[in-house]
């Protein structure tokens, strides 16, 4: 208990040193506290000046225009006059769509195709004789709108034509029905009115307050990260230039003592500068009130309390990680140049953190909130932003905005949880790591490997923490940017990105003098005698095998039991050249290039270098189980793909664990082989050898397999006697029955074998012959039954397959091309079954017999991936000229105030701003970009008056320019956030829709108001919508579903919701025998969930 309290009686009197020494600084203390004060009022003024010249530009572009028109043809005043009387009735209440005046002339058809051609008007009606008659009759009446060649009509002009002429539409309906004698309630049943006081001419509009409030609290992270810089700074790297750190280190404490008080002193500074933010930014909404909308300023605030409290508790936590990592970073310079230089780019990796959160799609759903600087923003941004001001459709992108009426106090709070335990530990992690540094001489003084000029450092055992760092850093990047380039073949692309793993390894490993048997851990795994050091070796090296075979079958288990969604595209490609490769090339160089070579470089790289970096020279059981669990989480993040992490995650462990157990790389190396050798192993054993032997869904059904429960528990056995072994290596318990272990090996592997043979033989789908076998009608759809040769394959082969097999008949498959020729098949008894599976209509009972439905679905619209406003549009909608201008003042007055500076300085301040004018230039422009982003440079000082007012100025002018930008980059995201666009059926309505040929898709599109142009497949339709053709594509939504998911490229997205739903079946012959033992065999399958899985395999989800 007393070493408790005197250590951290230590740590607090170390921060109150520090603090003391901050507080005479009064430069800094003045950046800190009067810097947000300054830079909130221009951000609020900028942000909004931007927003409302946006939200104008957006009203002014669905502002209604003119319309011109020129009528021809007999009965043209007849028409001119109606369209006179509609205008005239609705007056001043002009409806939404409709143009804000008509001029309309009525000429000759040659005169009205000069004035159409010359531009002078926007469309030419040419109405056809006997219209009048017409409208009085029940027909519809075919009216063409003429458009220029050479001054086509806009899109706008159109729609506001299409609108006018659907209000004349209405009003000859109603006549009609008045004709007819049918009341007009008829088809107005129902008619909703609102009591109430009516809302204001502004509406307050959630969508506009959401990203404001993300640009203000991303600016207020980068701001209280820029507060911890200069005590951080002054912390280590100043005690080192002072020359005090070796008393500070000879003080009666701990170094985790030494290390938190700092901390403390830190935290205390970027507590300050978060106050201080915090109040600049709650007096600038006070300013700001006056300038709201009437009757929106109770609606943006009635959060404000709440969500006040929740920012400040996630943003001390945020406080927290910045000063950890400022501490951290600084710990491992050896000046405050150096220091200062190293916090330049930790502020833009933390800007890009913090500017994740203003990303389309981003939520606090999932572990959004767990992520540094990104969570603690979305966590406050939910939290200030007001909830919805009308109930809407909810859509996949505003489930979780809307989610906060729906969830429990304690389900609101999980989001602030997260945030404030991820900070918790992130902080530890940085300030074990900050120990660990502060104890190692080599960054402490930077003794072995200083160098001068080009000279190689001296020799030392192991490498450095930073040298690790390094190859990891250097690797992972070259891994990122070689997926551009790497080879399509699959054989030449392994070896070039393993090159670009491994080649940051080999210039350090050339450059930097290790002992490389000790930092690669090249020795025999086992110890003592001789004997005893063979048969431990051995042990080792069948235990490392064991290993790795029965973690993959677990971590596979694991992972299909896991996984309830279908595998990502890049996933699903990866997979696919893997197992073409395994068929295609040779089994040695299969074997070689997925198991040998990819297991040696990395082991070589994660368990070599960087484990022995992370370990150091003189490890500690702490620091071990540290350094295992660092490059695991590393060896993870370098297979890039989301779903092998978490079982690369595990490997990772396994092999950092044999390694420093066994005091060996060979083990660990052998363990990495076996496992990457597993899928080959597998593919094996079922006899497959190539394509044409592969079943036609086995890509589909990786996801849907499952292990037998003994291929299992095996795998399990055969983990811990591989750990049994490694154990035993190392205590030389040799004497134990090695007869024994391999008996249990070898029923392990047999069990497995004979199970998994078993398994794999139950799935096989048995074979009946008959005399004569149905003739089926397959009608070739992408996805449902495509050929591939002679044969087909898809899901309604899949499904016959299955039916075919429980009722007992053989198939012959008959290809037909059109729906109609279907039908006449069917009726004329050509075909016994017409497999589709095709919509249950009213009309097409009357033509066949259906059986039960076999899938429930409806139609569903996909639009171009541009048209949601996502990542991809919103980083593209960033690049305007507005930005380039902004970014290029920026640069060009960094560059002119460093000439500035060192024209008036070079004389009186040699020593910060030498003479000669490249060198001095560059040191005045580093001042500049150092003050615009840290807030100021420490090791240089400007003594002339001249030179101080250009500083203050260019202080002024930076903050200017950054609100500037925040407020370019928040205007837009906003405006396009604001801009709607395609998002359910009713957004149909005047817009050109793909449509396939023969199907029900037709009449629902009219039915919305859309205009359905016919493409014989779903393959033509998606590449007219990617080409702008069309605005749209409408069609069943699973075909679509799997279209998308398999197009390569995929330029398309699913809208969310499913409308005008139907049920699909099979049609058979009108009093077919069939009907009966289909229907049963539809039921068996629904009722024991073969429906639903074969649908799942082959459409899964796409979002």
């Amino acid at each position: 208990m007393n070493h408790t309290v005197s250590s951290l009686w230590a740590a607090v009197s170390l921060a109150r040193r520090d603090l003391l020494e901050f507080l005479r600084d009064r430069r800094t203390v003045a950046v800190t506290l009067l810097l947000p004060m300054i830079t909130y009022p221009l951000v609020a003024l900028s942000s909004s000046l931007g927003v409302r010249t946006g939200l104008q530009t957006t009203a002014e572009q669905q502002s209604a225009t003119p319309l011109s028109l020129v009528l021809s043809g007999p009965e043209s005043p007849r028409l001119a006059t109606r369209l006179g009387m509609i205008l005239l009735e609705a007056k001043e209440n002009i409806p939404p769509g409709w143009p804000s005046d008509v001029f309309a002339e009525i000429e000759s058809s040659d005169k009205a195709k000069q004035l159409l051609d010359s531009g002078k008007v926007d469309l030419w009606i040419d109405v056809p004789e006997g219209f009048t008659e017409q409208l009085t009759g029940f027909n519809t009446i075919d009216l063409t709108a003429h458009v220029s060649d050479e001054y086509p009509a806009s899109t706008k002009t159109r729609a506001q034509l299409e609108s006018l002429m659907q209000s004349f539409a209405t009003q000859i309906r109603e006549e009609r029905m008045e004709l007819a004698e049918v009341p007009r309630s008829f088809f107005n049943p129902i008619k909703l009115i609102f009591e109430g006081k009516d809302p204001a001419e502004v509406i307050a509009d959630r969508r506009i307050i959401a990203p404001v409030l993300g640009a203000i609290l991303v600016l207020l992270a980068v701001l209280t990260m820029t507060g911890s810089f200069y005590p951080a700074i002054d912390a280590i790297a100043g005690e080192k230039e002072r020359g005090t750190i070796e008393t500070l280190l000879i003080v009666p404490c701990r170094t985790q003592d030494i290390v938190f008080g700092k901390f403390l002193a830190i935290f205390g500074v970027t507590l300050a500068t978060l106050a201080a933010n915090v109040i600049s930014i709650l007096l600038t909404i006070l300013v700001s009130l006056r300038y709201f909308p009437d009757g929106s300023a109770e609606y943006y605030l009635q959060n404000i309390w709440r969500g006040a409290f929740i920012t400040l508790i996630s943003f001390i936590g945020l406080s927290s990680v910045a000063s950890a990592m400022s501490l951290a970073v600084t710990t491992a310079s050896k000046s405050v140049k150096e220091a200062q230089n190293t916090l330049t780019p930790v502020i833009l990796l933390i800007s890009a953190l913090a500017g994740i959160s203003l990303l389309p799609g981003i939520s606090i759903n999932g572990f959004v909130p767990a992520v540094p600087f990104t969570g603690q923003i979305v966590v406050s941004q939910d939290a200030l932003t007001p909830p919805p001001t009308e109930q809407q459709p909810i859509t996949h992108d505003d489930q979780i905005s809307s989610s906060w009426e729906m969830t429990t106090p304690i389900a609101r709070l999980a989001p602030l949880l997260t945030t404030m335990l991820s900070s918790v530990g992130v902080t530890w992690v940085l300030l074990r790591g900050t120990a660990a540094m502060l104890t190692d001489e080599d960054i402490l003084f930077r003794g072995p490997d200083a160098a001068s000029g080009f000279a190689r450092p001296a020799p030392r055992l192991v490498p450095g923490v930073i040298h690790g760092g390094l190859a990891l850093a250097v690797g992972l990047a070259g891994l990122w940017y070689v997926q551009g380039i790497s080879p399509a073949n699959i054989v030449l692309a392994i070896p070039v990105q393993q090159v670009a793993v491994i080649a940051p390894l080999a210039m350090l490993l050339w450059w930097q003098r290790v002992n490389i048997q000790k930092t690669f851990s090249l020795s025999w795994p086992g110890t003592g005698s001789p004997w005893s050091s063979y048969l431990g070796g051995l042990s080792a090296l069948l235990g490392g095998v064991l290993t790795g075979g029965g973690l993959f079958i677990l971590g596979a288990a694991v992972l299909l039991q896991l996984t309830s969604i279908e595998m990502s595209p890049a996933m699903k490609q990866l997979s696919e050249k893997i197992l073409s490769l395994m068929l295609d090339q040779p089994w040695w160089l299969a074997w070689i290039l997925i198991a040998i070579l990819p297991a040696c470089l990395e082991e070589l790289l994660f368990r070599g270098w960087v484990l022995s970096a992370f370990c150091g020279e003189k490890p500690n059981t702490q620091r071990m189980a540290f350094a295992v669990f660092a490059q695991a989480i590393c060896f993870a993040l370098f297979h890039l793909l989301p779903e092998r992490m978490p079982q690369t995650f595990l490997l990772g462990l396994a092999l950092g664990t044999i390694v420093l157990l066994t005091k060996s790389i060979y083990p660990a190396i052998l363990c990495h082989v076996t496992n990457n050798s597993m899928p080959l192993l597998l593919l094996f054993m079922t006899g497959i050898k190539d394509k044409e032997s592969l079943p036609s869904s086995a890509t589909t059904d990786a996801m849907n397999l499952s292990l037998p429960p003994l291929a299992i528990v095996a795998a399990g056995g055969v983990v811990v006697l591989g750990t049994v072994l490694l154990i035993f290596s190392q205590r030389l318990r040799v004497k134990c029955s090695l007869r024994g272990f391999a008996a249990i090996l070898l029923v392990s592997v047999f069990c497995q074998t004979n199970d998994s043979i078993r398994h794999l033989r139950a799935q096989e789908p048995a074979t009946n012959e008959t005399v004569d076998p149905l003739r089926v009608a397959v009608f070739p759809i992408k996805g449902l039954a495509e050929y591939q040769g002679d044969s087909p394959r898809g899901y309604s082969i899949d499904l016959w397959k299955e039916l075919s097999k429980r009722i007992g008949e053989s198939t012959q498959y008959v290809q037909i091309p059109s729906i109609e020729k279907l039908f006449n098949a069917t009726q004329n008894g050509d075909i016994d079954v017409l497999l589709g599976p095709l919509a249950v209509t009213e009309q097409r009972e009357k033509l066949v017999d259906f059986t039960h439905p076999v899938v429930h679905s409806g139609l569903q619209i996909a639009v171009p991936r541009d048209h949601d406003g996502r990542l991809v549009t919103a980083l593209t909608h960033l690049i305007s000229w507005e930005l380039v201008t902004i970014l290029a003042s920026v640069i060009g007055t960094m560059i002119l105030t460093g000439h500035l500076l060192w024209l008036f300085e070079r004389r009186h301040n040699a020593e910060s701003f030498p003479a000669p004018y490249p060198r001095g230039v560059w040191e005045a422009v580093w001042w500049s970009v150092s003050t615009i982003i840290t807030g100021g440079c420490e090791n240089k000082v400007i003594s002339t008056v001249t030179g101080r007012f250009i500083a203050v100025t260019w202080m002024i002018g930076g903050i200017v320019l950054v609100a500037l930008l925040t407020s370019t980059l928040t205007t837009t995201m906003t405006v396009d956030q604001v801009t709607g666009t395609v998002r359910s059926p009713r957004d149909l309505f005047g817009k050109t829709v793909a449509c396939q040929e023969g199907v029900v898709v037709i009449d629902a599109v009219k039915e919305y108001g859309g205009s359905p142009v016919l493409y014989p497949n779903i393959e033509t339709m998606m590449t007219a919508v990617s080409s702008d053709e069309c605005d749209a594509l409408v069609s069943e939504s699973h075909t679509l579903m799997l279209a998308l998911h398999t197009s390569k490229p995929n330029d398309l997205r699913l809208i969310p919701g499913i409308f005008n739903s139907f049920d699909f079946a099979l049609a058979l012959p009108q009093g077919s025998t069939l009907r009966e033992p289909l229907n049963n065999a539809i039921l068996q399958m629904r009722e024991t969930g073969i429906l639903d899985d074969l649908k799942d395999r082959w459409f899964g989800e796409y979002h």
